[in-house]
């Protein structure tokens, strides 16, 4: 099945955040204030209060700065944390500068194989996906995969969040079919070591969504982004970024079944939620906001 321009663009934009980018939650040998402030940063993230985050993290990096230089590992973590509220936040150029910063620390300290390089690879490609640069992200995704699977073996949790990670980029290539064999072997080990209410279980069912839908499997796709939406409404309640993510690939797969005023239901639940929690200028809230002005012209035409 066919979709527009405008509609893949407002999945993809979306789903880049179906990729996997948290703050780090590694080991921290640093002040304990600068711990203090990262923990309450995480958790400020995790509700989805970017800027309160940003706060947070900044404070975090400021401490530790002063007291471990600037080529500590737990400098880095700061650095990576920092980048991901730019990144939640939409400033995608602002996000490379702070991964980049934690990877130059990681790979002095570390060398290139080591798992913190991995995550930081991750990171970087899921910012260049949602800049629309597919070929540089799955560069990344592969230097991210090939040190994981070396250091921790097939069944390690990181390898689930590069195969989704893949499986998007491919995604916004068109290559649906190898997209969705990614999907499935991220959620088959997910599963394995989550169980089926976790937060990252939703985020591959979405993912898998996302390729059902652009191949015209509707049926299946709508099952599959209830299933994303009821764990998430149970792990973040119903007011978070993620949620709205949910309402935004529902109202798409009814859009795309011909039903428009539920599409545009759907779609009103996300803009109402992403304004909210992300502003009226973030890049998933604009995107959300036009694909309402486009189904609603298709109900007038």
């Amino acid at each position: 099945m066919k979709l527009t321009y405008l509609i893949i663009t407002l999945f993809i934009s979306l789903f880049t955040h179906g990729c996997v980018v948290s703050p780090d939650f590694q080991s921290e040998t640093g002040s304990r204030d600068a711990r203090a402030h990262n923990s309450l940063g995480k958790a400020a993230y995790s509700r989805g209060d970017y800027d309160k985050a940003t706060e947070l993290f900044r404070k975090a990096l400021s401490i530790d700065l002063k007291g471990l230089g600037d080529q500590h590992p737990d400098v880095a973590i700061r650095y990576n944390n920092l980048a991901t509220t730019w990144d939640a936040k939409g400033d995608y150029k602002k996000a490379i500068e702070f991964y980049n910063l934690a990877l130059a620390i990681d790979l002095a300290v570390f060398g290139d194989q080591h798992p913190n390089v991995a995550i930081r690879y991750n990171n970087l490609g899921s910012v260049w996906d949602a800049l629309g640069d597919s070929d540089r992200a799955i560069k990344f995704y592969n230097l991210a995969l090939a040190i994981d699977l070396k250091a921790s073996g097939d069944e390690d949790p990181n390898v689930a969040t590069t195969y989704n990670n893949l499986g998007l980029a491919l995604v916004a290539k068109g290559d649906l079919d190898r997209a969705i064999g990614f999907f499935n072997k991220a959620l088959t080990l997910n599963l394995k070591v989550f169980g089926d209410q976790h937060p990252l279980v939703a985020t591959t069912y979405n993912n898998l969504g996302l390729a059902l839908v652009l191949k015209g499997e509707l049926e299946r796709a709508i099952e599959l982004f209830n299933e994303a939406l009821n764990i998430k409404l149970k792990v973040f309640g119903g007011q978070h970024p993620k949620i709205a993510t949910s309402y935004s690939n529902l109202g798409e797969a009814w859009r795309a079944k011909g039903d428009i005023d539920r599409a545009i239901g759907f779609q009103m639940k996300a803009l109402t939620i992403l304004e909210l929690s992300l502003g009226k200028e973030h890049p998933n809230t604009k995107a959300v906001r036009e694909n309402i002005k486009f189904i609603q012209s298709k109900k007038a035409s």
